[in-house]
Formats: structure tokens, C-alpha cells, sequence
């Protein structure tokens, strides 16, 4: 039995106020994979949650309830990145939690993919190990959700990057659109050359040496057919075409939580499976007269 109400033996230290995220580790290892990951943000308010990770329901006792609708609170390699509040976001893709050749929404070209146990930018151990092949061609593995884009729409495509061997990843908007196609230096975090086609991209440090690389562009026709996002080896070099070579077993890199959707800057990732996935939209509020002792200073970005 496990008690939310306490950090020990559940009469000593309570936890007082409000836990916006929460894990249970059946470990003594901090980096081990939680058996629960309790993610309230999309949660209905009531007295029971299901947990992330397992499906479970759990249910609350005591002065206690689930809220529904919290902000994010998103967390870069310098720490939380303050409140995050977001529109509502679709991710298009299958499977974007698991970039495996096995899995339903990939497929890869001259290539292996592999799971591998190192810490994933959030601190899970869920990453994917990309190796060339030595035939000569294209070496890249892309999605196969089919998700429909729509002329003259704006999309963003983003993964998680980490450098193993090498230093240069190539991402590409494909079907819908035309010479999308950017590369970023998984070295020094600095995005490197893209294609004309390419609205922006850029570089997002996140903890345990990953980047959460993304790119936008604008759809040039209207298609529901595959092979919507790729990660191309680039021959370990910046460069803005997509080019046939012989690979080579020793470039690697790793990759993890892929993303595709409506906009011009990625938003806060939304996991999926067999089936596309929503994140409900972000409300902020300050209840300002009954907290008139506690006055909030604070700044706000508005991305539009």
C-alpha cells in the first residue's frame, strides 16, 4: 500500500498543498522506471486517477481530490521552465513513444533500430539506438501513422536527439510537403543548414545530453498517405539535400519522443500508440482577492 498523504511511513512529513506530478518507484535505483507515473494534466477532477504507465486506477482517500486542466511544467537541461500554459495539441503520429522498425507506425531504410537502457530526456529509460548499415543508400527511419495534412497549413515535426557516434541528424517533412529538410549539431546544440521550404528550426536542451530538435513548414498539397516525419543520417555532415551513401556500423545516434502537428513551434509532447492522441488546452488562473497576502509577480511570453 502506498500513501500519496506522506514521504515515510504515512504519519510523518505530509506532503502539504498540491503535487502537480507524481512517480512511484518500485526501486532503491532513482533511474529505474517508475511503476506509476501520474501525469495529472489531461486528468478529470474527481477522487480517482489511472496512472500512466500501467492503466491502473487509483483511488484517493482523505482531504485529497484530482484536479483537471494543470499547466505544464515543462523541464529543460537548466531546470523547470516556468508555467507552461498551451493551446490544445493533436500528435498525428503512431507509436511516438517507441521509434522501433517493429512497431506499427515506423519504418526504416538501411538502418537497424534498437531499445537501449539509458536515461531519456525524462529520466525514463525508453530510447532508441539508430545504426547504419553498410549497403549503399538512404539511411533513415520515418512514420507510417498517415495522418492527413492539409494545403497551405503550418506543421512542426520534432524527436529527441542525443549523439552517440555522431554529430549531425538530418530531419524531413515528406509527404505533403516539398524540400523540408533541416540538420542539427547534436555537439554543440546549434541547428545547422535547411532547405529554402523550411519555415524555421532550432534546438531545445533538455536533461541527460538530449535536444529536442524540430523543424516547420508550410503543406504544399493535401495528403493522408505515409511517411510523414524522417530522421535521415546525413553522413555525419551539415547539409540541406538528402543524400545516398555507404554506410558504416560505427555511426550511431539516439533518438526518442517523436511529434507532429498543427502550428509553428512544437508544444508540450503528448505520447501515443495505436492511435493519435489530444492534449486538452492549458488554463491559468489566480484567484487574486482571496490570496491578497501572497501577490504574484511574474512574466509572461506570449508565442502566438
Amino acid at each position: 500500500q502506498v500513501e500519496i498523504g506522506s514521504i515515510k511511513n504515512g504519519t510523518t512529513w505530509p506532503f502539504v498543498g498540491r503535487i502537480m506530478r507524481a512517480v512511484i518507484l518500485a526501486s532503491t535505483d532513482p533511474t529505474a522506471t517508475p511503476a506509476v507515473d501520474f501525469n495529472p494534466n489531461n486528468y478529470q477532477s474527481g477522487s480517482t486517477f489511472t496512472a500512466a504507465t500501467t492503466g491502473e486506477v487509483w483511488t484517493i482517500n482523505g482531504n485529497a481530490n484530482v484536479g483537471n486542466n494543470f499547466p505544464q511544467m515543462p523541464w529543460t537541461a537548466a531546470g523547470p521552465n516556468g508555467v507552461h500554459s498551451e493551446q490544445a495539441a493533436t500528435n498525428m503520429l503512431l507509436d511516438s513513444g517507441s521509434i522501433l522498425h517493429s512497431e506499427t507506425g515506423w519504418g526504416q531504410e538501411d538502418m537497424t533500430s534498437t531499445a537501449v537502457s539509458i536515461l531519456d530526456p525524462f529520466g525514463r529509460k525508453n530510447a532508441t539506438e539508430l545504426v547504419e548499415t553498410t549497403a549503399t543508400g538512404v539511411h533513415r527511419i520515418g512514420s507510417k501513422s498517415g495522418a492527413g495534412r492539409t494545403d497551405t497549413v503550418d506543421y512542426v515535426g520534432s524527436f529527441f536527439f542525443k549523439q552517440s557516434t555522431d554529430t549531425w541528424m538530418q530531419m524531413t517533412l515528406d509527404v505533403g510537403f516539398i524540400g523540408v529538410n533541416a540538420c542539427f549539431n547534436l555537439e554543440t546544440g546549434v541547428p545547422g543548414l535547411a532547405s529554402a521550404n523550411v519555415n524555421a528550426h532550432g534546438m531545445i536542451p533538455y536533461p541527460n545530453g538530449w535536444y529536442r530538435c524540430w523543424l516547420t513548414a508550410t503543406a504544399t498539397s493535401t495528403s493522408s498517405a505515409d511517411d510523414i516525419l524522417r530522421v535521415w543520417f546525413p553522413n555525419n555532415t551539415n547539409t540541406s539535400t538528402q543524400d545516398a551513401y555507404t554506410g558504416a556500423t560505427d555511426s550511431k545516434v539516439y533518438v526518442a519522443y517523436a511529434q507532429f502537428e498543427e502550428g509553428t513551434y512544437p508544444t508540450a509532447y503528448i505520447e501515443t500508440t495505436s492511435a493519435t492522441a489530444t492534449r486538452n488546452k492549458d488554463q491559468l488562473s489566480y484567484a487574486g482577492a482571496s490570496n491578497a497576502a501572497y501577490p504574484l509577480t511574474g512574466r509572461v511570453r506570449y508565442t502566438p
